[in-house]
């Protein structure tokens, strides 16, 4: 096989695993974090870790919206679709820093609120609390919304290519503190103390008496909870390291002079490498569902509950249709 034929397999392959590995992303990501806020918001909402991590799953969705949607889109058809308006440029871009800095920043929320929540003094347990998790994630979605104002400014339509852009200023500023900083190097920091400290806590598995008397069934939910985010701080560890090794790899080699093969299989290495790290926006729902029993016994639940209402709609008109009906919505009332 000559080379430019070998070249020309390798591109086609890139294409098809683009195009498929985002279709993977966005169908798995759509229905895993929708059952995710679903859960999240009514069966678990008990748990101050819950809304940390219902807040980073409807980020997770919209991104998937805004980022992969659009990728698909433009592996087929050449254009994204965001090359038709600068203000469509400005607030797209925006809106995915917005979204994944929130999304990265709940989840180190949550494995720090684990922490607080499994430590064995008092002094730190209070701080779980629904009214610190309010104001935190407040303060993250502000915070994050303000570190993607250059967004607004730096990205632009290329006139030339017609294509959307952004300036050298603000690329400097995503790779040296946006990306490197904020969403890479500190979440991994606080992911992995707080994993670590998580884990050591849980092992322990010391509280007093009456922690465990009065509050049993929460205790277990935040414990079944703090099991399924380091889990989830593992999947991401690797997941955001990939991406920074691969980033760095970048940095070092910005000079080097590639012929076109060498060219061709490192964007063949980057497509497999970006979709690894968007399937950060797709799996939490998966992670959770195989770590944790309680976890994957609340979604038959569900899906038992919607079984018996389509059962329930569809029984044929009887003489003792009445008695069967009430028998059915007793047994609902029984098991909700």
């Amino acid at each position: 096989m000559s080379q430019i034929a070998t070249i020309n397999t390798l591109n086609y392959i890139r294409t098809q695993t683009r195009l498929y590995g985002y279709i993977v992303i966005f169908v798995t990501g759509s229905i895993g974090n929708t059952l995710n806020i679903f859960i999240f918001a009514t069966k678990l909402k008990e748990s101050v870790c819950s809304r940390y991590l219902l807040v980073g799953d409807v980020a997770n969705n919209i991104c998937l919206l805004i980022t992969i949607l659009p990728a698909i889109i433009g592996v087929i058809y050449g254009k994204k679709g965001t090359e038709s308006s600068d203000a469509w440029c400005k607030i797209d871009n925006y809106l995915i820093d917005v979204c994944y800095l929130t999304s990265t920043w709940t989840l180190c929320l949550a494995s720090v609120d684990r922490y607080l929540c499994s430590s064995r003094q008092a002094s730190h347990r209070k701080w779980s609390s629904v009214k610190v998790a309010n104001w935190t994630i407040f303060v993250i979605i502000f915070v994050s919304m303000c570190l993607a104002i250059p967004d607004l400014p730096y990205w632009y339509i290329d006139s030339s290519s017609r294509t959307c852009v952004s300036s050298e200023t603000y690329r400097r500023y995503l790779t040296y503190f946006l990306f490197s900083c904020m969403m890479t190097v500190a979440p991994l920091f606080v992911l992995s103390i707080a994993g670590y400290k998580t884990y050591y806590s849980l092992r322990a598995s010391v509280y007093p008496v009456e922690v465990v008397t009065q509050n049993a069934r929460r205790q277990r939910m935040d414990n079944q909870l703090a099991r399924m985010l380091l889990l989830q701080i593992i999947v991401f560890l690797f997941q955001s390291m990939t991406l920074f090794i691969y980033f760095v790899y970048q940095q070092i080699t910005t000079n080097w002079v590639r012929n076109t093969m060498q060219q061709t299989i490192q964007n063949l290495a980057q497509s497999i490498i970006y979709l690894i790290n968007y399937s950060f926006l797709s799996t939490s729902f998966y992670v959770y569902y195989l770590q944790s029993s309680k976890y994957r016994a609340t979604v038959y639940k569900i899906f038992a509950i919607k079984k018996r209402q389509v059962i329930g709609c569809t029984i044929p008109h009887q003489k003792n249709r009445g008695i069967i009906n009430t028998s059915i919505q007793a047994q609902r009332t029984t098991e909700l």
